[in-house]
């Protein structure tokens, strides 16, 4: 394979944070790479990194130290206007605590991505409620929804600009085991 290919890479990233006069070092020199079409999947214990490591994949955080480069652009000098066209473009995210939005209903969490990028989305939130088993809940507020349901809009929601990078912080964690497993065929 070609470098072509590599839509992530990391070069020696390193992650610190300070509480008080103790230094917190949540990702340490960490280097690696995917390709298109890989499944990459970390794991550890509670409070290891992972998140962290998702932030600055996804550009939401910023290295203290090392390279990173997704989907060929490096992401250390990018304007905030740069990182978040990519983030729009490239990243689809689906976060830990669902980061729904509690006023707006279920298609509307689902077509926020799309709106704010200007595209025409009814037909496609239509297919990703349709795939996730939500067309019935699309008018509902999240607050009326299990947790299963609000993970499952979560994760349609990642999915509405067709990213190219989807960047998933324990997409399963409040699914049953079928349902996950499903979840992680449509990945």
């Amino acid at each position: 394979m070609n470098n072509d290919s590599i839509v992530v890479a990391l070069n020696n990233v390193t992650k610190t944070y300070r509480r008080g006069a103790e230094e917190i070092r949540a990702v340490d020199n960490v280097s690696l790479q995917v390709r298109s079409g890989e499944f990459l999947a970390i794991t550890g214990q509670s409070g290891s990194g992972k998140t962290t490591l998702l932030q600055l994949i996804g550009a939401m955080d910023t290295p203290t130290s090392g390279n990173i480069t997704v989907s060929g652009r490096e992401l250390v000098g990018q304007s905030d206007m740069q990182l978040t066209q990519l983030r729009r473009h490239t990243i689809g995210f689906v976060f830990q605590q669902f980061g729904l939005l509690p006023t707006l209903s279920v298609a509307e969490n689902v077509a926020l991505p799309a709106l704010s990028a200007g595209e025409q989305t009814r037909a496609r939130v239509q297919v990703l409620l349709q795939r996730m088993g939500l067309e019935h809940r699309q008018n509902h507020r999240p607050s009326e929804l299990s947790g299963g349901e609000m993970q499952r809009t979560a994760i349609a929601r990642s999915l509405i600009n067709n990213p190219k990078i989807l960047l998933a912080d324990e997409p399963t964690g409040n699914l049953d085991s079928t349902t996950g497993a499903e979840i992680l065929s449509l990945f």
